[in-house]
């Protein structure tokens, strides 16, 4: 794997080539014109059975480039290339594929996450619209969903809801883990308790983040930006230890969603002083 900016550069400039892996997004773009809830029609030409697994080893592999571009301060301009030649490996197979696929949503944000990063911001929402009304989100897409189309009040309800609620709280994972484990449920596997309670711990801290982010929005003060994106790294820290690949796709994503709205904000934009001297007054 490239570890340095200029390697890193040189993978997305081979891999976003015209004609790479025997023209895959094009073939996959293909097989999405003519494919109807993940089925092809009668006459249909022979795709390969693992284009669909290509396409999302593609799309990963160089949204994974591109954020560790970013992440190392290289150019922004490959990075981009990565993002979108990544949403649009993924979208070629979640658009026209099959609608009861347990991960599709998941899915779903990180190729609009992808265009969002890219500067596409247009295709992101466009992609995010075809799921938009289909509860099966979880809090974290949900929330990463609202950021992209910016809708601050929706994202600020639902994490002051979060919250408020306790749903995360230590108390509340603490409680489900003697429930789930008690004699009660003494046939349940262990682990499954375990992920369940991981899981909605790193759900609260992430809401935490984003509730640092907000207020952040409100006050201009780049000090809580920091504050949110070092919880976020800390949950993708445990998420990388414990394998929790969803999860860790998520936060990666949010960090750099939330960098990218904050360099945009008119905190950022305007500047800080007037131009020239200042009069008295």
């Amino acid at each position: 794997m490239p570890i340095t900016p200029e390697a890193i550069i040189a993978a997305i400039t081979d891999a976003s080539a015209i004609g790479f892996r025997g023209r895959l997004i094009a073939r996959g773009q293909a097989r999405a014109i003519i494919w109807r809830d993940g089925v092809l029609p009668p006459g249909a030409p022979g795709f390969s059975t693992q284009l669909s697994y290509d396409l999302h080893s593609y799309g990963y592999g160089l949204l994974g480039l591109g954020l560790r571009l970013l992440e190392l301060g290289g150019d922004a301009g490959p990075a981009r290339i990565a993002f979108e030649q990544a949403a649009t490996a993924l979208e070629a197979v979640m658009a026209k594929g099959d609608h009861r696929e347990t991960d599709r949503h998941f899915h779903f944000v990180i190729a609009a996450a992808s265009y969002h990063l890219a500067h596409l911001s247009a295709r992101a929402y466009s992609l995010l619209s075809m799921v938009g009304e289909e509860a099966n989100f979880s809090p974290i897409e949900q929330a990463l969903a609202q950021l992209m189309r910016r809708e601050i009040k929706n994202l600020r309800d639902l994490t002051l809801t979060f919250r408020l609620n306790g749903v995360g709280s230590d108390l509340n994972v603490r409680n489900l883990f003697l429930e789930q484990l008690g004699e009660q449920n003494a046939d349940r596997d262990g682990n499954d308790c375990l992920l369940e309670g991981l899981d909605l711990a790193l759900t609260d801290n992430f809401f935490g983040a984003m509730a640092q982010f907000l207020l952040a929005l409100d006050r201009g003060e780049t000090v809580l930006v920091d504050g949110s994106i070092a919880r976020l790294r800390v949950s993708l820290a445990v998420c990388a230890e414990l394998n929790l690949l969803p999860q860790w796709w998520t936060h990666r994503v949010a960090i750099q969603l939330l960098l990218d709205l904050w360099s945009n904000t008119f905190h950022e934009r305007l500047p800080r002083e007037a131009a020239g001297d200042a009069s008295a007054s």
